[in-house]
């Protein structure tokens, strides 16, 4: 991927369809460039903001990743800016990885009800390592045996960070009476509507 160096404003580099941006880390001081919006997002879609990749920037190579980017507020799908962190091969990077639920839609037409604590986990791995998100199937889940960060199966190379024995999801009965209460205080409420009050002259 080839990067530009950047040497217009923000606002101009937008109007070009370029997203303007910031490159810096190990042994480089921080240089401003700009992207293709088409290129960029391509990046995003198949890294993420975990996995590293190469880029180069006038006849440099640098292994980089998306540390972060923003979006514009009323525009959510478009990127205004990103920053891309430099490492070398013997990093080790930390980030949170999303964790996407396979198998939970089992459960919408049943008495169970599907809960998680977290949508993420924190995973630590070497550079080139990198993973933009993980698949936990909890399509054989039971009310009695819940799942914990240590049944997530991770690629290897992937560190889980998380406490193993902390709880990640589970399966809740909802009972009758319970469906039940919730029908007779819907039942009982009801809605007083407050009258002018009239002044006698």
């Amino acid at each position: 991927m080839n990067l530009e160096k950047r040497v217009e404003k923000p606002n101009l580099v937008r109007k070009k369809g370029l997203i303007p941006g910031v490159l810096y880390g190990k042994g480089i001081e921080s240089v401003s460039i700009q992207i293709e919006e088409a290129e960029f997002l391509k990046l995003l879609r198949e890294n993420g903001t975990n996995k590293t990749f190469s880029v180069k920037l006038g006849r440099k190579k640098h292994i980089v990743y998306i540390k972060k980017y923003a979006q514009e507020i009323m525009s959510p799908k478009r990127v205004i800016h990103f920053d891309l962190l430099k490492v070398s091969q013997d990093d080790t990077i930390t980030s949170s990885v999303p964790l996407h639920f396979i198998g939970k839609e089992k459960f919408e037409k049943s008495n169970l009800v599907f809960s998680t604590n977290k949508d993420e986990v924190d995973v630590e791995y070497n550079v080139g390592s990198g993973i933009s998100g993980i698949d936990v199937d909890v399509s054989n889940l039971t009310e009695d045996k819940p799942l914990h960060f240590k049944d997530i199966v991770v690629p290897e190379g992937i560190k889980v960070l998380n406490d193993p024995e902390e709880l990640l999801c589970s399966l809740n009965i909802v009972t009758e009476k319970a469906e039940a209460e919730e029908t007779e205080i819907d039942a009982e409420t009801e809605v007083v509507e407050e009258t002018p009050e009239t002044t006698e002259e």
